[in-house]
């Protein structure tokens, strides 16, 4: 069932494939998505008050998930 209210997901994970599989997934769903690929690209995007959840990777290359 797709809703346009669901609230909007930061996608952080080094893993273009795996960021793709769970972006479609959540869009189907009816969630809007912003995707990094990198820590610092998560931190800049995380500072819009737009995004409601972020689903981010504790093993990201150059940094950690815990870290970001």
């Amino acid at each position: 069932m797709k809703q346009d209210d669901s609230g909007c997901v930061l996608l952080v994970d080094d893993s273009e494939s795996l960021r793709r599989l769970v972006q479609i997934t959540l869009e189907e769903a009816g969630f809007r998505t912003v995707e990094a690929g990198d820590g610092r690209t998560a931190a800049v995007l995380a500072q819009d008050s737009s995004i409601d959840l972020v689903l981010l990777d504790v093993d990201l290359a150059g940094t950690s998930g815990l870290d970001v």
